[in-house]
């Protein structure tokens, strides 16, 4: 039911406290067996449970008074009901880079086991790269010892000569100045002869389980020119997967699925990241967590608990603001303010509706991007990228709208469940 809120739910108000709690239960063990409980903090899921409990409290209360209120109609009544119909608010046009609900105060702990990522970046447009310092502070969760450590480098598999019939200018990253921070050692890459985007390195000193190890590394992507994901199109720089993420090690190994054109293959756990940004000052970014212009042409990003960043950056991007349940729902777009207005207010009826069945959506704003994307929609932590046209389709305006939903569905399935993408499409 794409864009609806879902209306047809029926269900009495105690049955659906039951339900909201049997779904946190279903969230946190999917969680734990997915994600090593990668997601999750004792104390946020001692919260999450409390809300589910405070629900169903609170619609028994509903249902003992809406049954108080039926006996006491029983006599008759000559007054009429007020009939008053909530008011609705406009979508307000914000300033890019204005964000509410900070993160002030939060440090980059990365809660007991998470990865936490800090990154310096530069987007050079003549270039067409996206690359800059990255800092890691991996722990290692398993109960083996890692002598090596496994990144996915996704940007390298879009040359002249990929494998995926694709037209385009991509190159090989760079990745350099790798070093083990902790013990002051230079470190070794070595990238796989069978994909390209799986990059090993060599640890000198193995990583025993329960530790943290700090490494580092300076990176450069080379952007194509492609209408995607990861891609630019008229001075619009779609980066997603752009830059290299630690895998999941499983079972004794690390996770390396092939990459898919058509659809999602990625698998990651859930890190903190601190990321500057570094742009033209006529360009605006939209990001994965919390956006904020430090000065022109710098920008500063807190993404916590997410299981990787997608970035937006273009010339004359506008934005569009609405806000629910304490959630802020921001749409970038470049032309046609109505198209950014429809998609506002299906984001917050889709974040209403899956807050009921779901339970709360886990960031405190998401970022609904117009973009060049020939998929129609794609979905990363508290961003969606959206394609801007849908004008030849019979009925634009409904498809926007379901576009919009289905991919802020995923912040619950992929992103607060954590599904592995390949093998767990289902989910």
């Amino acid at each position: 039911m794409r864009g609806s809120k879902m209306s047809s739910f029926r269900a009495n108000s105690s049955i659906r406290g039951i339900l909201k709690v049997l779904l946190c239960v279903f969230l946190a063990a999917a969680l734990c067996v997915t994600s090593g409980c990668q997601l999750l903090s004792k104390d946020n899921l001692a919260a999450l449970f409390s809300d589910a409990e405070k629900t169903e409290s609170r619609d028994q209360t509903e249902d003992t008074e809406t049954d108080e209120t039926e006996e006491e109609k029983s006599e008759p009544d000559e007054t009429a009901p007020d009939e008053t119909e909530p008011e609705e608010t406009e979508p307000e046009e914000t300033e890019p880079g204005e964000t509410g609900n900070g993160t002030d105060g939060k440090d980059k702990t990365g809660g007991d086991q998470r990865a936490v990522y800090t990154m310096d970046l530069t987007l050079d447009t003549d270039a067409h790269s996206i690359g800059g310092s990255v800092t890691v502070d991996v722990f290692n969760y398993s109960d083996d010892e890692w002598d090596s450590l496994c990144f996915r480098d996704y940007p390298s598999l879009f040359t002249a000569d990929n494998d995926y019939d694709l037209t385009v200018d991509g190159k090989i990253s760079d990745i350099s100045s790798i070093r083990d921070e902790d013990n002051d050692r230079d470190l070794k890459m070595e990238r796989s002869t069978e994909d390209v985007s799986v990059v090993f390195i060599g640890m000198e000193d193995a990583i025993k389980p329960g530790e943290t190890r700090r490494i580092s590394f300076d990176f450069v992507s080379y952007v194509p020119l492609l209408e995607d994901r990861f891609g630019y199109t008229d001075d619009i720089y779609n980066l997603s997967n752009f830059y290299p993420v630690l895998a999941v090690y499983e079972e004794g190994d690390w996770v390396a699925h092939p990459y898919f054109v058509n659809g999602e293959c990625f698998y990651s756990l859930v890190s903190d990241y601190f990321v500057t940004f570094h742009t033209p000052s006529d360009m605006t970014l939209a990001c994965s967590g919390e956006e904020t212009m430090a000065e022109e042409g710098t920008w500063s990003v807190e993404a916590l608990s997410v299981r990787d960043i997608s970035a937006v950056i273009g010339e004359d991007l506008k934005v569009v603001t609405d806000e629910v349940d304490g959630v802020k729902v921001n749409c970038y777009y470049t032309e046609n303010k109505r198209w950014a207005e429809i998609a506002v207010k299906a984001g917050v009826t889709a974040i209403e509706a899956f807050d009921e069945a779901f339970g709360p959506y886990p960031y405190p704003e998401i970022d609904i991007i117009q973009t060049y994307l020939f998929a129609g929609g794609m979905e990363y932590p508290s961003i969606v990228l959206i394609y801007k046209g849908f004008e030849a389709s019979k009925d634009p305006d409904a498809t926007l709208s379901s576009v919009v939903a289905h991919e802020i569905a995923h912040q619950w399935f992929y992103s607060l469940v954590g599904d592995d993408q390949y093998d767990e499409a289902w989910l």
